[in-house]
């Protein structure tokens, strides 16, 4: 039986990637090898089975395939579109971490268009400026700028174009204008209750109400989320399995009190239906709560194996816990098969294997039921949070042993209960509750304790085995020792990778360097919103995936957004040994880089500084540093967003100097910078430009893409290429080469 699930699993997996056409010849395939090896082993399971893996197969294929379908084409965006919908979903209040404005962000439901070769569903919108109180259910004729979805190519796994797909939304954008429509559409009960909540209901008691019970994740503020992810308690907030397990069991145990009497009370067929109560009641319970926390797979996935869960604890038969979490997976899929690009999926079905290994036919005292779970679901889902950039250290552990059953036996007790019972008195209980959960949380974030580091090929192999013993049974005073032991040794870094990287970034810039023994950060990139920052998204996690674990040097060229938006994040959350800006008014803390000549960061990694006078300086862009990077490969010059002035007075006061082999094309290819003078002057054999795909300023312009044509250079530019990433010995890798999902937008 795991078996033939494990090849379904994979079937669905596997015709995500799959074009249909392809997904036919290989199903084609399936079915008449499957048939002559039945036919000869007179088999007809064999043959049900590879039937059912072929459907599985083209089912997926063409899932996707239609998912593509409905999405923006690339060659028709940005465009701005006339059209027609309605708001679904609470409006999210966004302040741009940018410009400062305030914003609202909703998802549209669009009426029937031919702007995809399928027609647009759902969108995801911005309203800037806008004069209405956006609520569910308002329709609108809109002027809207469309973008199709597409990632930024770091070779990190959260992708973003999967996600989207996974989710529904066929293109985002912002709307330029709009006109409310008569005729209104009226909201879900989910809709109704979430605005009714949110205008009736005091805070927090109102935001724990729409985050627990709703799944409203805007609810909780920026800050809190980061808390919850520096703490590992991120899935607390995430409705999730925890949740919905909690309801149905807490229904079946209802069901349990009501069943006694009534089977007393009943006879004959009456009894028998009574003592189904429980399982009813659980299932009604959990089922409850998708209806009112929304239908997302997360939510699926955990409704299946609760109600699965309370079925089976009123059943005579006994079932083992891992088929069914194994059974569980192929459903989910079912539902919507890219639910495995999601972190989620894997973070799910990881815990609860953990926690079926742990109480499966164990016996334990009174203290072990509270720490062990936490320990071993830690333990499994190391490689895990490690895979997806999380950063794990042993706050994690302690964070959650309170954290859960604060959140599970009392925030969501009293969250149900008052929207159920709105008395003062259970408000002001969810209210002092809520104190507690964020100051233990603050007080977790403010500790300094080691982090454990992605594990090598020996420890990775040395973890596989305890998971298995533990799985197998093994005794809790084998796996605790060798526990500890793993833990030790993740706390040994990797060896820092050597590299120069420019980051796909959009419209920003960000460059990571490496010798192996020391590393540099120039720029951080821009911080789009409270929730998403290039920091935090690209840069950090490749720090931890490249084995760095703090920066000799941070150096923010100039103060412009999109060069110094995520510094804040990274001096945070990694240390940092010197800090240098070419505009240091603005940011405390740090050394002004004009004036320096050069930086010895590591024995083989150093750093020259070029710069023009101050009263030389016309505007930010030409306070930018100049920095040259001097290491076991090739020479790279950084000159910020300098302009062709301060580049001109450059080449004057340095000459030949400037000479690199590599130069990150000033200001994104603006025609601002990049001038054919101070090309001849670098006289580069190749030239990289950060620069967003599709973006508003027209970067690279056409007449510096025209001025390294006559130069005889070919760039490379993040828009198209993704990541770039020099290897020591010259070579070039970028984010798009090799093998790339179908879903992946060309570059």
């Amino acid at each position: 039986m795991y078996l033939r699930v494990s090849v379904l699993l994979i079937a669905l997996i596997g015709g995500t990637l799959l074009p249909t056409h392809q997904a036919v010849v290989l199903a084609t395939a399936l079915l008449a090898g499957g048939l002559a090896v039945a036919v000869r082993l007179r088999s007809a399971g064999l043959l049900w089975m590879t039937a059912l893996t072929a459907v599985f197969l083209l089912y997926a294929s063409y899932f996707v395939t239609s998912q593509l379908s409905h999405r923006l084409p690339l060659s028709a965006q940005p465009q701005e579109v006339e059209l027609t919908g309605c708001v679904t979903g609470l409006p999210q209040r966004i302040r741009s971490p940018m410009t400062g404005r305030e914003y609202l962000k909703t998802d549209f439901l669009v009426d029937s268009n031919q702007l995809s070769p399928a027609g647009l569903r759902r969108l995801r919108l911005n309203w800037y400026n806008t004069a209405h109180a956006l609520h569910p259910g308002d329709c609108f004729s809109l002027t809207a700028v469309l973008r199709s979805p597409r990632n930024l190519a770091n070779g990190l796994p959260f992708d973003y174009e999967a996600y989207l797909l996974f989710q529904g939304i066929d293109a985002s954008g912002y709307v330029r204008s709009a006109q409310p429509l008569s005729e209104q559409r009226p909201p879900g009960l989910r809709d109704r209750l979430l605005a009714q909540t949110a205008s009736t209901m005091p805070e927090p008691a109102s935001v724990w109400i729409r985050g627990l019970l709703f799944g409203d994740g805007s609810a909780f503020a920026p800050e809190q989320w980061q808390w919850v992810r520096n703490t590992g308690t991120l899935h607390l907030l995430v409705v999730s399995g925890l949740h919905v397990g909690l309801m149905a069991l807490a229904g079946f145990w209802a069901g349990r009190v009501l069943q006694r009497p009534l089977v007393m009370l009943s006879r004959g067929r009456l009894a028998q239906a009574a003592s189904l109560l429980p399982a009813l009641s659980g299932a009604l319970a959990a089922s409850g709560y998708l209806l009112l926390a929304g239908t997302g797979l997360p939510l699926l996935r955990a409704w299946l194996m609760a109600v699965a869960g309370v079925l089976l604890l009123s059943s005579a038969r006994r079932f083992r816990p891992t088929l069914l979490l194994l059974l569980a997976a192929p459903g989910v899929l079912l539902f919507n098969p890219l639910a495995w690009t999601q972190a989620g999926f894997w973070y799910s079905f990881t815990a609860v294997l953990a926690l079926i290994a742990v109480f499966r036919g164990r016996r334990s005292g009174f203290v072990m039921p509270w720490l062990l779970p936490q320990l071993v679901v830690f333990l499994m889902l190391l490689p895990v949070m490690m895979f997806w950039g999380q950063p794990v250290s042993v706050v994690h552990i302690l964070a959650n042993v309170i954290a859960v059953p604060l959140l599970s036996f009392v925030l969501l007790p009293l969250a149900v209960l008052c929207l159920l019972f709105p008395h003062p008195w259970l408000i002001s209980a969810l209210s002092a509750s809520d104190h507690t959960f964020w100051w233990m949380l603050q007080q977790f974030v403010s500790w300094q304790v080691p982090v454990f580091h992605p594990p090598g090929l020996w420890v990775m192999a040395g973890w596989c085995g305890l998971v298995l013993l533990f799985l197998a049974g093994a005794h809790l005073r084998l796996v605790l020792p060798l526990s500890l032991l793993i833990l030790v040794l993740l706390l040994k870094p990797l060896q820092q990778e050597s590299g120069v990287w420019l980051f796909d970034s959009g419209q920003g810039q960000s460059l990571l360097v490496s010798d192996g023994s020391g590393a540099v950060l120039i720029d951080t990139g821009a911080r789009f919103s409270p929730s998403f920052s290039i920091a935090e998204a690209v840069i950090l996690p490749w720090l931890q995936r490249s084995g760095i674990t703090e920066l000799e040097l941070l150096i923010l060229s100039h103060s412009d957004h999109d060069h110094a938006g995520g510094a804040d994040l990274i001096l945070n959350q990694i240390p940092v040994r010197r800090f240098l800006a070419g505009q240091p008014q603005h940011h405390p803390g740090s050394e002004p880089c004009h004036g320096l000549d050069t930086v010895q960061v590591s024995p083989n990694l150093l750093l020259r500084f070029y710069s023009i006078a101050p009263d030389q300086r016309s505007s930010d862009n030409d306070a930018s540093c100049v920095v040259q990077i001097q290491w076991p490969g090739p020479t790279v010059l950084v000159p910020g967003d300098l302009t062709a002035e301060a580049e001109r007075l450059l080449v004057l006061r340095y000459g030949a100097e400037l000479q690199s082999d590599v130069l990150i094309a000033g200001h994104h290819g603006s025609k601002t910078s990049t001038s054919a003078a101070f090309l001849r002057a670098v006289e580069p054999g190749d030239v990289w430009i950060s620069a967003g795909f599709g973006n508003r300023f027209g970067h690279p312009h056409p007449l510096v893409l025209e001025r390294l044509q006559q130069a005889g250079l070919a760039p490379r530019v993040t828009a198209d290429t993704g990541l770039i990433r020099l290897w020591p010995d010259g070579q070039v890798r970028t984010g798009h080469s090799g093998w790339q999902p179908r879903w992946r937008q060309p570059g």
